[in-house]
């Protein structure tokens, strides 16, 4: 079944292609010979007035044939006027342009689609603040909902996340909603680097909110804590308070202080087999008490690891790295991301002092569920905190926001897909990151499994790649022939024909070394895979 939606998809994002060029070609009145879905001998074929419409037996996306592609080609006596080369350099440019052109539109109904579909998304409401941020400066708090940036509506996590994130560096006036109430708050976005996994980097806005909200694992401070007597104990999850569940560390610290000078019943996880504790204690303040989050808390050292050669321990408490204070333990992944190679200096809280540490990463490649190759850093330490899910609601549908989410997720992939390529030819992403055709069958196989969401997300990705790489300005593709009708309309003179032999020849072995490396590149990422196909086949 992954094979058939895979080959519809290929076929539809080609067949989309070159229906760009077969409108225009016949919106100028140029003799189109032939459209063709797929490739091949034709399976049916039906011609309606001067152009053959055919089905191929290969769905593996379609051609135009237009009169006169080849400038060499000998003309049917009065229609030289209707041929491809006979058309003005400008004309020519458009017939060029319409395919990568409808790649990059075709995503937008992709996507109304997908917000058309019922689904839910996360919420407004702010799970994290986080401390010496942005959004503390300007007087956020947990639980605000944030309705409104710079005059436009964020009602789900993903509207406010896209206003944010296109702003850094600027002043904004935001709107929070706090008890019914909304106030109106000014906020300076910073502008971050933040690195992936496989190297592409780039600014976004950061203001220090979460959806998401630090769960209930607390950290024993002392054995003569009251906490400690109680029973509690470092890195147990506190699920119940009075029998009031609780979905985050800020609900239990904020039930503790309502119920400040009682007795409470606490129910609490422990260990790896989840085992109930109970402990009866005078409620009041978490720090009086000895209780702490554990998010910065180590709670196991890998033996051999750069972080146990450092000396961390078990209930060391990470307070900053490279000088930058530390509000949770995800945070490591961003610093190693943007400086992998450098000495890390770690500020640790070990009982009462503060100690430095310095330690280098150990790097490793990995491999993920696309068998895409990136570097991992082996830091070596671990937590035992986690965070909560952020507020889950119905997402509503309108016409209006359902187009202005389309617009705007074609036009982000767009621009990171353009400084993903620009980085690539800059060597700033390695060119084995680079797949081709097996790759995108194992992309799209993986994708119909994981729902008709996730697939139409991977066809809108694809066509905008598609797109995006055939405007290059390299012979044979789309941008090689738009590169030269440009030439031509500035020089005012056509290039020669033995010239454009000769371009068409370099872009011809350009293509074909282009080929050769992706496909090693597939081959080399799916080596297993394929080894394992034929060892079966073998059986």
């Amino acid at each position: 079944m992954g094979l058939i939606f895979t080959i519809l998809m290929i076929g539809i994002l080609i067949f989309v292609h070159e229906f760009g060029h077969f409108i225009v070609a016949k919106a100028m009145n140029i003799k189109v010979l032939k459209f063709s879905l797929g490739f091949g001998p034709a399976i049916l074929s039906k011609t309606i007035g001067e152009t053959e419409y055919r089905i191929a037996s290969i769905p593996l996306g379609g051609y135009v044939k237009m009169l006169g592609e080849n400038p060499d080609e000998e003309l049917p006596k009065g229609e030289l006027e209707r041929s491809f080369y006979y058309q003005s350099p400008f004309r020519r440019l458009l017939i060029a342009v319409a395919g990568p052109l409808m790649n990059l539109i075709f995503p937008f109904l992709i996507y109304y689609i997908v917000y058309a579909m019922p689904s839910t998304e996360i919420s407004n409401r702010i799970g994290m603040v986080m401390e010496g941020r942005p959004a503390e400066a300007a007087g956020m708090k947990n639980y605000d909902r944030i309705v409104e940036v710079d005059g436009k509506s964020t009602r789900y996590w993903r509207d406010l996340l896209r206003e944010i994130s296109s702003r850094p560096g600027r002043t904004v006036q935001m709107k929070i909603e706090r008890e019914g109430k909304i106030i109106p708050l000014t906020v300076n976005i910073a502008a971050e680097r933040e690195v992936s996994r496989y190297g592409f980097s780039q600014i976004v806005g950061r203001i220090g909110v979460s959806p998401y909200m630090p769960a209930s694992v607390i950290y024993i401070t002392s054995e003569d804590s009251e906490a400690y007597r109680a029973g509690l104990r470092s890195f147990d999850q506190i699920k119940k308070v009075d029998g009031v569940e609780l979905d985050s560390f800020y609900k239990f610290e904020s039930l503790l202080k309502e119920k400040a000078g009682k007795e409470v019943r606490i129910e609490a996880l422990r260990g790896e087999n989840k085992q109930i504790v109970e402990a009866v204690i005078r409620a009041e303040e978490p720090a009086n008490l000895g209780i702490e989050q554990a998010e910065l808390y180590i709670y196991k050292v890998e033996p051999g690891t750069p972080a146990d050669k450092a000396g961390i321990k078990v209930g060391d408490r990470l307070v900053s790295i490279n000088g930058e204070k530390l509000i949770y333990f995800a945070e490591l992944e961003s610093y190693f991301a943007k400086e992998p190679d450098r000495e890390h200096e770690f500020g640790i809280k070990r009982g009462d002092e503060l100690i430095n540490v310095k330690l280098k990463l150990e790097k490793l490649v990995k491999k993920d569920e696309y068998k895409q190759e990136y570097n991992y850093f082996v830091f070596g330490a671990q937590n035992n905190s986690h965070f909560t899910d952020g507020e889950i609601v119905q997402k509503g549908f309108t016409l209006l926001s359902a187009i202005e989410n389309s617009v705007s997720d074609t036009i982000d992939v767009i621009e990171t897909t353009v400084v993903g390529v620009y980085q690539l030819f800059t060597g700033q992403i390695s060119f084995k990151t680079v797949g081709g055709p097996i790759m995108i069958f194992g992309i799209a196989g993986k994708a119909v499994k994981k729902g008709v969401s996730f697939f139409l997300h991977i066809m809108a990705l694809i066509s905008i790649n598609l797109g995006i790489i055939n405007l290059l300005p390299l012979p044979v593709l789309d941008g090689g022939h738009i590169t030269m009708s440009l030439y031509e309309m500035i020089s005012r003179r056509p290039i020669p024909m033995k010239v454009r032999i000769v371009i068409n020849f370099i872009g011809v072995v350009l293509i074909l070394t282009l080929t050769v490396l992706v496909i090693f590149n597939d081959l080399v990422r799916y080596s297993d895979d394929i080894f394992s196909w034929f060892s079966g086949k073998s059986r």
